[in-house]
């Protein structure tokens, strides 16, 4: 294992930004220029007319895990280190996790339920979800196909975008 995140951002070749929202709908800074629904917690509001359902935000939140699943299993990692852990009942820090017991906590990363990074023992593989639905994933290996599942799942994949916690963390 790399000594910090940091230095984890160097050792993987490729990162993607992954997230329900279109690029196509940012202004120059970045910023998301439609009103959308953001994180579990707006189900019951309203959105350009119609009222997130549980049901909706679950199909959503589907689709990121499978995307997660798509990438490791590409990358061909099995296991995750649970890595600077800040909230997350019932996990500890360094705990070492299988891909099933990781999707079950990127779940719970994107209901903010469960704040750390998951990464790979073998420095292969990164996986951190910030606010607001963004999953970041850093692979030591290109991932065509599992771009190609996120995509058909719905989401949108932006390579060449390291996670900010990465850039932010371990100073």
């Amino acid at each position: 294992m790399t000594s910090n995140s940091t230095d984890l951002v160097h050792s993987l070749s490729f990162w993607w930004r992954v997230s329900r929202y279109d690029p196509a709908l940012r202004d120059e800074r970045g910023a998301h220029q439609v009103e959308t629904w953001t994180s579990v917690a707006d189900v019951g509001n309203r959105y350009d007319g119609h009222e997130l359902i549980l049901a909706e935000y679950e199909r959503v939140e589907s689709a990121y895990l499978a995307a997660f699943v798509a990438f490791a299993n590409e990358t061909g990692v099995e296991h995750f280190q649970v890595r600077d852990l800040e909230r997350g009942d019932g996990l500890d820090e360094g705990a070492i996790l299988t891909l099933h017991a990781a999707t079950g906590v990127v779940g719970r990363m994107l209901r903010e339920d469960v704040i750390c990074k998951l990464e790979a023992p073998s420095d292969r593989f990164a996986l951190h979800v910030g606010f607001d639905l963004y999953m970041y994933v850093g692979s030591s290996d290109w991932c065509p196909d599992a771009m190609r599942q996120a995509r058909e799942l719905g989401l949108y994949v932006e390579p060449d975008w390291p996670s900010p916690q990465l850039l932010e963390g371990d100073k």
